[in-house]
């Protein structure tokens, strides 16, 4: 693998110039997309029904009243999969809030950013339209300030940004009844 697109890698994905080489050396020229790939949502998200309290067919018939567009998995019997949305375009405007990387992969599929994922601010105030970014400087959202940039870490909690653009959208499943009252939960 040339250096130029070695350096080009480092640049645009973060990964170190040995990690390139090593993983380079296994699958040639084919690097490239698959780090580029590993930095993407799936096109589908799984959720798993606790089938002790509902059934699945309860549970997408519930989420396709919501407007939702699911469907159950092929693999995983009590799996339903979520469609993900996107890529979308996220401009690199208003002031920067740098998340923690599980944050920002959140972020990135359209949550709300909570407090406690927050890494770092510039100044703003709140109700300012602010722009999300993950600890490597990928713009994952943008959204409404709902909290003041410098509070002390004890009293930080609560929703931090309401996130009115992202790269991808998820139906946000977690606000929801079936999410709450423990008929579903996270399977991805």
């Amino acid at each position: 693998m040339g250096l130029i697109m070695v350096l080009k890698m480092e640049k645009e994905l973060y990964y170190e110039r040995e990690l390139f080489n090593a993983l380079a050396s296994i699958y040639g020229g084919r690097i490239y997309s698959i780090l580029q790939a590993l930095s993407r949502p799936p096109k589908e998200y799984s959720i798993r029904v606790n089938t002790l309290k509902t059934d699945v067919e309860r549970v997408i018939k519930k989420l396709e009243e919501m407007g939702v567009e699911c469907k159950r998995s092929s693999i995983i019997e009590e799996a339903i999969l979520l469609e993900v949305k996107g890529p979308y375009k996220v401009e690199r405007l208003g002031k920067l809030i740098v998340a923690k990387k599980g944050a920002a992969e959140s972020v990135m599929l359209g949550s709300k950013l909570y407090a406690p994922g927050i890494l770092r601010t510039e100044k703003y105030k709140i109700g300012d339209y602010v722009r999300i970014e993950d600890p490597k400087g990928h713009i994952v959202g943008r959204g409404i300030a709902l909290i003041p940039p410098k509070i002390d870490r004890s009293k930080r909690y609560g929703i931090a940004v309401d996130v009115k653009e992202s790269l991808y959208k998820l139906p946000p499943f977690r606000e929801t009844s079936l999410y709450e009252e423990g008929f579903i939960k996270e399977q991805s």
